[in-house]
């Protein structure tokens, strides 16, 4: 869901094929890589997060701690039922949008032997994020940009930042009704996240069936990559509250070795919108690409319908 893009004009984009129930456009940018992150994992190759035991499980993602295991899957097809629901209530809904985004670029300096590695910041800026939804004959294209406080678009990749992101308004169309057959869950168990107890689900996508994919195109060689991660959900409203998405396998044919992306969504009431819209509030990226680490932070605030007489200015 990201597309990343470097000073050298290598890209990462996200990609969705056109299927009878909606097309959507992903755009996103180099994405995260943790020391924890699963595939640096010796054996990424052939497990995926829902295969891996609980140790393991703690052992690369941290962000797991405090977990209560689920003992069975019995709760699986419930919590999938009502997440996908409003996944396809969000689809149906969703009108254009406008926010204010807020970008800071950091990057991954290897210290001396002996000293620790630095991190400082490389970029800052301050965009329009806009989500544009084209109603067609078959359902819903739905299409990411940025411009600037102007209102002229910025091409994918930002001048003077090593790599940038977008594109995650869309994350939680994973957990689509459609997109579920295309994918494998397991239900890792319950855990309390920001004062609450969320249910938290792993996914894996299949990368024979995968509608939303992710397109790399780094040195004129083009690769596509299928997406596996975590969710923390609401046990009452069933929305998704925090993602973390990782590549489902490190591709080095094109030099990622290791991409992660954590959105924490929050709640958006609009006007003429029958239905809440959950869309990113906060997103770290982080990504390992030919050995170099960038960190995307971004934070998203003031959501509004994007009214008729606005308009993008394209660039030249």
């Amino acid at each position: 869901m990201f597309l990343p893009r470097s000073a050298h004009g290598h890209a990462i984009s996200m990609r969705a094929r056109s299927t009878s129930c909606y097309f959507v456009a992903f755009a996103s940018i180099l994405t995260v890589c943790v020391e924890a992150a699963i595939c640096a994992d010796p054996d990424r190759q052939t497990r995926t997060v829902v295969e891996l035991s609980e140790k393991q499980l703690h052992h690369l993602f941290p962000e797991l701690a405090g977990l209560k295991s689920a003992d069975t899957q019995t709760d699986l097809p419930m919590i999938l039922q009502h997440v996908g629901a409003n996944e396809d209530a969000f689809l149906r809904n969703i009108p254009n949008l406008t926010a204010r985004e807020e970008i800071v670029v950091q990057q991954q300096v290897h210290a001396e032997i002996g000293g620790p590695d630095h991190t400082f910041p490389v970029f800052s800026g301050k965009y329009t994020y806009l989500v544009l939804a084209h109603r067609e004959s078959d359902g819903v294209r739905l299409v990411e940009y940025r411009t600037d406080l102007k209102g002229k678009e910025i091409k994918p990749g930002l001048d003077g930042a090593p790599a940038s992101t977008q594109g995650f308004a869309l994350v939680a169309l994973l957990f689509d009704t459609f997109d579920q057959t295309l994918a494998t869950f397991r239900y890792l168990g319950r855990q309390v996240v920001d004062h609450g107890e969320m249910y938290v689900v792993a996914f894996a996508q299949r990368p024979d069936g995968a509608q939303l994919t992710g397109q790399i195109n780094i040195g004129g060689k083009t690769t596509s990559t299928a997406y596996q991660g975590i969710a923390w959900i609401d046990p009452v409203k069933f929305q998704i509250r925090q993602m973390r998405t990782d590549l489902l396998e490190p591709r080095p044919d094109v030099g990622l070795l290791a991409q992660t992306t954590e959105v924490h969504l929050m709640e958006v009431h609009l006007p003429r919108v029958p239905t809440p819209l959950w869309l990113p509030g906060s997103v770290v990226v982080s990504s390992l690409y030919n050995g170099q680490l960038v960190r995307n932070r971004h934070n998203y605030h003031n959501y509004q319908r994007f009214v008729a007489n606005s308009r993008i200015v394209p660039t030249n």
